[in-house]
């Protein structure tokens, strides 16, 4: 995972509502296989938030990968474009 600078995630992670907040938490926890009921968002260390900001990150490439994938199957011949 590439270094992300803490003050873009503090900044990225302020404007994020606490809804938003607490959802990232979770999946965040539960990527690593952590207790989902003893964190809370005012709890989070700065490297913390970049970690969640880096996993984002990650599962937005993860998803354009996947979209690309999609778009160059053919579903008809069950077979790469």
């Amino acid at each position: 995972m590439s270094k992300i600078n803490r003050q873009i995630a503090l900044n990225w992670w302020n404007s994020l509502d606490s809804n938003e907040q607490l959802l990232k938490i979770v999946d965040w926890l539960e990527s690593n296989n952590r207790d989902t009921n003893k964190r809370r968002p005012s709890s989070l260390t700065g490297r913390e938030i970049e970690e969640i900001m880096e996993k984002e990150i990650q599962d937005e490439k993860q998803s354009i990968l996947n979209m690309d994938t999609e778009i160059n199957y053919d579903r008809v011949n069950d077979r790469p474009l």
